[in-house]
């Protein structure tokens, strides 16, 4: 398995936020997306994707960056956040149009025959995802440290 040609990589982020505005904490990855737009670019730059979820057409998004960050809120987070290396699971079915991060790294092997870039999942500790539901005083204060620590 070859690496993706070079000339496909024109950033050095790809960022998917994931996540719908209009479901409480599930708002958290878009809302880390309006921070990072708020940001000096990396040297490299970026590229910053709001997606509901992620979906197999996202292979060609990953291609465009040498690393990838998949931000997404997590119910089953205890606390905090969590920030992960994210590897391929050939073992996962893909045959869906709502991916996790680890299925779509492996899409990515499976369709274009390469090795993706390097990816991380950051999964932030979220309360409550039902729709017309605000943001939780507990993911806001998530949201809150997680910013002004990746500021400093």
């Amino acid at each position: 398995m070859s690496a993706a040609p070079a000339q496909w990589a024109q950033f050095e982020w790809v960022v998917f936020g994931i996540g719908n505005r209009s479901r409480g904490d599930d708002a958290a990855g878009p809302l880390i997306l309006d921070w990072l737009a708020d940001q000096p670019p990396p040297p490299g730059g970026w590229l910053l994707l709001e997606v509901f979820q992620l979906q197999p057409e996202h292979v060609l998004d990953m291609a465009q960056g040498r690393q990838v960050l998949f931000v997404d809120a997590c119910l089953g987070l205890p606390e905090g956040w969590r920030l992960d290396p994210c590897v391929a699971d050939p073992a996962a079915p893909a045959f869906s149009h709502q991916l996790s991060p680890e299925q779509l790294m492996a899409v990515y092997q499976q369709t274009l025959d390469s090795a993706p870039p390097l990816a991380w999942t950051l999964r932030i500790c979220a309360e409550s995802t039902d729709l017309g539901t605000a943001l939780s005083p507990r993911t806001s204060q998530n949201l809150q440290k997680l910013t002004t620590d990746s500021a400093n």
